[in-house]
């Protein structure tokens, strides 16, 4: 016998809509479940497998049934190899012992299939669990029993549950209203949606039948392994946010970074489990207040780099990651140019911007008292040195000019170039007004 003929299944679940969960999938002979990662690899458990010699079992004694139900059309692929996690310590155990005593560790295994599927993958969570995942809703599907006790139907069946706790590599799952694996769905994911995309968080080991947790092995602690054994070609990884915040602006949409001129109203929405009660707000420029409801607002008064923080109130309160957010002005450059032998050595003066207001910084180098004709240097980005060892003695004039997200501006400076002699300038913002002083033979002009 290639696998157990006892598994876990969905208790108080409802049937998957046709073609529903389609990585979801069957391990046949047996009842255990699994789901696919990858288009020629399927995740499941280790303990289905005990008491096999998977160097010795002929290929396809298994196959892998992709479909709705069992013995009603659907696809099957035979398993071509198997690899159990190294670290698997099997019990031996039965339905009757799901409840206390030991349990597997490490109970998850990779099922090879002997040629690729053009099913959707199911991707892996990355990212760590820690207590703001307590109480996020897990979507569970599988093949079998609709309630403890009752024989297994064979067809797929979902429903929506819980995290209960963590600890090391294992995830508790328990609703006492909600849906819970049991006698037919071992191996079958928990999963969290990301932007349409299903993310396994966990994989069932013990079932807990709506009667206690169950089970689940952390999909983030067994990433590394999956990916030594598959490699990352045709494998999705994600990273599930349980609580958070995002922000947006007439600039730019929601991310983790936003970007919007000085004035304009910042409008910040919470996400996560269960119902958003309060969230209180710290705007990142002295500004705190609290919203009824998941959503706030705030404009900036000045240009500068925020990180807006949140705590968020959902039966249980948890602050939650920062997100950035840059407030732009319209650009004022301002810089000083200084002659140092054979350059000309620009500092640039006025008050920075955030980086993400300013979108392109161009200097120009031309000869003269003016910006006229072509120039004799152009570059982006810093405030450059000019190399002027093979140009002339006489005046020379820097322009910047500074392309932000809510307008232009410009400066300029005259730079007395004399060989043997430091002749600086200050630049003046948006045309040339002249300055001139006298002071230990130094001309300045802007």
């Amino acid at each position: 016998m290639w696998l157990w003929s006892v598994a876990f299944a969905i208790t108080n679940g409802e049937p998957v809509p046709p073609g529903g969960a389609p990585a979801v999938v069957a391990l046949d002979p047996g009842s255990t479940g699994g789901f696919l990662i990858h288009p020629q690899v399927v995740l499941t458990t280790a303990h289905a497998f005990d008491g096999v010699d998977l160097a010795q079992e002929p290929e396809g004694d298994a196959e892998v049934f992709f479909g709705d139900a069992r013995g009603q059309g659907g696809l099957r692929v035979p398993v071509a190899s198997v690899v159990v996690h190294p670290a698997y310590v099997s019990i031996g155990f039965s339905p009757n012992a799901v409840s206390s005593g030991p349990v597997p560790e490490n109970d998850v295994a990779l099922a090879f299939l002997a040629e690729p599927v053009d099913v959707p993958v199911i991707a892996l969570n990355e990212a760590p669990l820690d207590d703001a995942w307590i109480g996020m809703s897990l979507e569970i599907a599988g093949f079998g029993a609709p309630a403890s006790g009752a024989a297994p139907t064979g067809a797929k069946h979902r429903g929506d549950t819980r995290i209960a706790s963590y600890e090391a590599d294992v995830v508790m799952l328990f609703d006492a209203e909600g849906a819970a694996t049991c006698i037919g769905d071992a191996g079958t994911p928990g999963v969290r949606f990301v932007a349409d995309q299903p993310v396994a968080v966990s994989l069932t080991s013990i079932g807990g039948c709506g009667e206690r947790p169950e089970r689940h092995m952390r999909i983030d602690r067994y990433l590394d392994w999956i990916r030594d054994e598959v490699g990352d070609a045709g494998l999705i990884v994600r990273s599930v946010a349980p609580l958070g915040i995002v922000c947006s602006s007439l600039i730019d949409g929601g991310d983790a970074h936003a970007v919007l001129p000085v004035g304009t109203e910042l409008l910040c929405e919470a996400f996560g489990v269960g119902t958003i009660e309060e969230v209180a707000w710290d705007w990142g420029d002295g500004t705190e207040e609290s919203t009824t409801g998941a959503r706030g607002g705030h404009a900036y008064a000045e240009p500068g780099s925020f990180d807006v923080s949140a705590c968020i109130a959902t039966g249980q309160t948890h602050c939650v990651a920062p997100v950035r957010v840059d407030a732009c002005a319209l650009p004022r450059p301002a810089f000083e140019a200084l002659p140092d032998g054979d350059a000309i050595v620009v500092t640039y003066t006025a008050t920075p911007q955030p980086e993400a207001c300013i979108l392109e910084s161009v200097w120009e180098l031309y000869a003269g008292d003016g910006a006229q004709g072509e120039p004799l240097r152009s570059t982006s980005g810093e405030a450059p040195v000019f190399d002027v060892s093979g140009e002339p003695a006489g005046d020379y004039t820097v322009v910047l000019n500074e392309h932000g997200i809510v307008g232009d501006g410009a400066a300029t400076a005259t730079v007395q170039v004399r060989r043997g002699c430091a002749c600086s300038a200050s630049s003046t913002r948006g045309g040339l007004l002249a300055v001139l002083l006298a002071m230990l033979g130094l001309r300045r002009r802007g």
